[in-house]
């Protein structure tokens, strides 16, 4: 097993471009992938990559991206693919509601509607260690 001794997170970029759309409705579908490593021993990351795009198929009045990282420091390591699991699964339901935070409070800065990410199961998002999961 493992101890969680200490916990932090950096959000290393933030961009919000609007996209001059005509005012209606849009669907938010928004895109996270998730990023899992080692810094050194007994140190770890999750990062967590978030875009929201305006496309052709999904016209949408802004893009968004947010990148946004937790560091977990661990003691008494004894197997270390159970710190991967974490790092999948436990540091994602951490930071996720943190992430939506940086979403919503970016959007209302920017004088705009707040955008709201929707609620997720972070056991399920990431599947068969898939990379890059759709929001619904």
């Amino acid at each position: 097993m493992y101890k969680l001794a200490k916990t932090s997170f950096l959000v290393n970029e933030l961009k919000i471009t609007k996209n001059n759309l005509t005012p209606g409705n849009y669907q938010l579908k928004p895109y996270i992938t998730l990023q899992i490593g080692k810094l050194k021993d007994g140190v770890y990351f999750t990062k967590l990559l978030l875009s929201i795009e305006n496309s052709p198929d999904s016209p949408f009045p802004v893009n968004v991206f947010v990148d946004f990282r937790g560091i977990f420091e661990f003691k008494d390591i004894f197997d270390e693919t159970k710190v991967y699991d974490f790092l999948k699964v436990q540091a994602v339901q951490i930071m996720y509601p943190y992430l939506s935070s940086i979403v919503t409070n970016l959007s209302i800065n920017a004088m705009m509607p707040p955008l709201v990410l929707p609620i997720i199961d972070a056991a399920n998002l990431f599947k068969h260690n898939e990379e890059t999961t759709y929001i619904n």
